[in-house]
């Protein structure tokens, strides 16, 4: 879908002070979606009962999570004052979503084991270095040669969530398997 001028301009706002890629993405995200739900043609327009009708609309109509509202309710003032310079002033009460208790999907070991038979190669180790270090995907995806400290059988992770650096283990199993991708690597890379 093709960027407007206004998610172009909170783009270029978010670009100067230096937000993460994830929030940019989401917040290009929920302003598209409000603009589309309040039925303004231009962020100028945005007023505080439309952004409480929106809030409203995400807790009853779509029965999202309460994190997913604030976030909504984040990027909608920061859009407002950051980027078009307006004041929403009082927002007002809107209705507040639930915080719903969700126990997890947690794959079983025999499922677990099926998932990894059904993949090979490259893939198949970053699955291996994600699911046995917890890591998120754009952190797998970052990772360097630096980062891995097979001495200590830890990953270093640099610039997670929340800009941190972390230390996360490195399983022994996977060590072996990682230096024999590095080698086939290197030697693409000298060619």
């Amino acid at each position: 879908e093709a960027r407007t001028a206004d998610e172009t301009a909170i783009l270029r706002v978010m670009r100067r002070l230096g937000m993460a890629l994830t929030t940019e993405r989401n917040y290009v995200r929920i302003f598209r979606d409000f603009t589309r739900q309040s039925g303004i043609t231009a962020g100028a327009e945005m007023k505080a009962a439309q952004v409480k009708s929106y809030l409203d609309y995400l807790a009853m109509e779509r029965e999202i999570a309460s994190t997913t509202q604030k976030q909504a309710l984040n990027a909608l003032v920061f859009v407002a004052e950051k980027v078009f310079e307006l004041e929403l002033g009082d927002i007002g009460d809107f209705v507040r979503a639930k915080n719903r208790k969700k126990i997890p999907v947690v794959m079983s070991k025999s499922e677990t084991r099926r998932f990894f038979a059904q993949m090979k190669g490259e893939k198949h180790l970053m699955a291996q270095v994600q699911y046995s270090t917890g890591l998120r995907i754009s952190e797998l995806c970052r990772l360097r040669v630096m980062d891995l400290d097979f001495e200590r059988h830890q990953i270093i992770v640099r610039n997670g969530k929340g800009g941190k650096n972390r230390v996360v283990p490195l399983s022994e199993r996977l060590i072996e398997s990682l230096q024999a991708h590095l080698k086939d690597v290197r030697v693409l890379f000298d060619e």
